[in-house]
């Protein structure tokens, strides 16, 4: 009998294509087996929910689109494992992932949230990452992007917080923490429930020996607008839950940083915001992180309440985290010309 702790596999579904079918083959072919796999339908309008329906994968039809947030809280309510893995549609996990990552969770009983290592899909031999960083504006970027594989990512230490794509969680730890940030939406969901979980007095591990293979948006589209959108305001609404005071107050010259970055790169036609302008246009970029932070400041009642009820139930004091952003710090560069 295998001693590694029932673990459940959550999927959200949102116009998947074939990459549920994929994903969902990957996790049957497991060498440690999931006892319990949930897929959440967020009301998907392209038949890909017909891939869940199958023998050991237990449907949820939302009916509509929930976000990233609601439908894997639902998914997680769903389950009764000791482990919870949220998973991407459009992510393909080895065989070996789940006993990496549950064995890393067994080395260290104060680990709450598992990561391994992520290539990409669709460039042979590439990280996509080993987990995330943090810049002090809240903004987070995958750890060793675009670096070879075996070029040092198997040896480096557990990251601040795992990439939401792929990643092992305590159930214990999801419910101290109350699950994933609902208002969210989508993106930022991983940042947002890493440093809860890490405010709650838990670590992170990391197992590079459980490894995926990730196509990045999948079904929302690299470069959609919507997702601009939804980054810009999620990181004002994750920085204003999580960071300590001092930070909140100084982070506008380190966002005025990225952003003054970024314009440069739009007019050259580098990096991710070259690309996003080559795809549209200078003042789509513009219209649309004027409208993030128009949407994000209104909301910010909401998420001050939140913030409120995140610093009660802390186990560190702020010169704690001061730690974390150091030494899992991300570059200006990074995160301004980054995909």
């Amino acid at each position: 009998m295998s001693d590694v702790p029932s673990a459940a596999a959550v999927v959200v579904n949102w116009n998947s294509g074939p990459d549920l079918g994929a994903c969902l083959d990957a996790l049957a072919a497991q060498t440690e087996p999931f006892a319990e796999v949930v897929v959440v339908d967020n009301a998907s309008r392209d038949g890909s929910a017909a891939a869940a329906r199958r023998p050991g994968v237990r449907l949820i039809e939302a009916g509509r689109n929930l976000g990233y947030g609601a439908a894997n809280n639902q998914g997680v309510a769903a389950t009764g494992s000791e482990l919870v893995a949220l998973i991407n549609p459009d992510v393909h996990l080895e065989p070996g992932w789940l006993a990496a990552a549950a064995a890393a969770l067994a080395a260290d009983a104060r680990a709450g949230q598992c990561g391994g290592k992520v290539l990409f899909a669709d460039r042979s031999g590439r990280v996509e990452n080993t987990g995330h960083l943090l810049f002090a504006d809240g903004l987070n970027r995958a750890r060793s992007r675009n670096q070879p594989d075996g070029n040092g990512a198997d040896r480096l230490p557990p990251p601040l917080f795992p990439s939401g794509c792929a990643a092992l969680y305590r159930r214990q730890a999801l419910d101290e923490v109350g699950g994933l940030g609902e208002s969210l939406f989508a993106y930022g969901d991983d940042a947002d429930l890493g440093l809860r979980i890490l405010m709650a007095g838990w670590t992170c591990a990391y197992a590079p020996q459980a490894v995926a293979r990730h196509r990045l948006s999948g079904a929302v589209g690299r470069w959609a607008p919507t997702k601009a959108y939804l980054v810009e305001r999620n990181r004002l609404w994750v920085l204003v839950r999580n960071f300590p005071a001092g930070v909140v107050f100084l982070s506008p010259l380190f966002t005025a940083a990225r952003h003054l970055v970024q314009a440069v790169a739009a007019l050259d036609g580098r990096g991710a915001p070259g690309r996003f302008v080559g795809h549209h246009n200078h003042w789509a970029l513009i219209g649309i992180l004027c409208q993030a932070y128009l949407d994000g400041l209104a909301g910010l009642p909401g998420q001050l309440a939140r913030r409120r009820e995140i610093r009660r139930r802390r186990a560190w004091p702020d010169v704690e985290f001061y730690g974390w952003l150091w030494r899992h710090r991300a570059g200006v560069l990074d995160v301004a010309l980054g995909e």
